[in-house]
């Protein structure tokens, strides 16, 4: 759920498992001060809950995986897949290169209204452009209407194509030194296959395969 307002709320009910609890805010991309909230559980029987750091790739990875099981999915050419989803609080573009070859794609928002990137920190720039590789998945762009906005509008404009320079490119630049930023770094991804992805996504597996990773460092 993802809503603007001073305090949000959300409860479900949760089969038996194992879960993971990423808390999302991208409105206070220029704000350095911590993210706070809270989480509760209620159950009759016994629960194992642990604190985890919030990593870059986890969420990003959330992201994508949300974009792809709620957004609206096309394809500007063949083996590559666009993901855009809207809501109260905001729009956010994914993409997945699952072809053999390398991709430009370019999202233009330069018309919208109100909005903050989650790409960029001191202008309002709008605009992306990035070169993904094959196999590869990438968050593109976060809009999240900026603080104080009374009202805010979507523009977007999208273009992809082939490019033969197997070079990773990313404008803005991703910082490596801006943890917030890393959620924008493409995921190398072998399970994407030359054909239509399918929308069902196994989220237990990403799950089983973060906790493992986890496990081992």
């Amino acid at each position: 759920m993802r809503q603007v307002a001073p305090t949000v709320n959300s409860s479900f009910h949760a089969e038996p498992g194992e879960y993971l609890f990423v808390p999302l805010c991208f409105n206070q991309r220029r704000s350095f001060g911590p993210r706070r909230y809270v989480s509760t559980c209620h159950s009759a029987s016994p629960l194992c809950i642990e604190k985890v750091p919030s990593e870059a790739q986890v969420t990003a990875e959330a992201m994508c995986l949300r974009a792809r099981k709620h957004g609206e999915r096309k394809s500007p050419q063949p083996g590559v897949f666009t993901y855009t989803m809207t809501s109260e609080a905001g729009m956010m573009i994914t993409c997945e290169n699952t072809s053999g070859h390398w991709v430009s794609i370019e999202v233009d928002c330069s018309e919208s209204e109100g909005l903050v990137s989650s790409r960029d920190t001191n202008d309002d720039l709008l605009f992306t452009s990035d070169v993904l590789a094959p196999m590869s998945k990438q968050l593109l762009m976060v809009l999240a209407p900026k603080e104080g906005s009374s009202s805010y509008r979507y523009a977007m404009r999208l273009q992809s194509g082939r490019t033969e320079e197997a070079v990773e490119q990313h404008m803005p630049a991703i910082d490596p030194e801006d943890p917030f930023g890393q959620i924008h770094q493409p995921i190398h991804d072998p399970s994407l296959a030359s054909s239509q992805p399918v929308v069902n996504v196994d989220i237990n597996q990403v799950l089983t395969n973060f906790l493992a990773n986890r496990q081992q460092q």
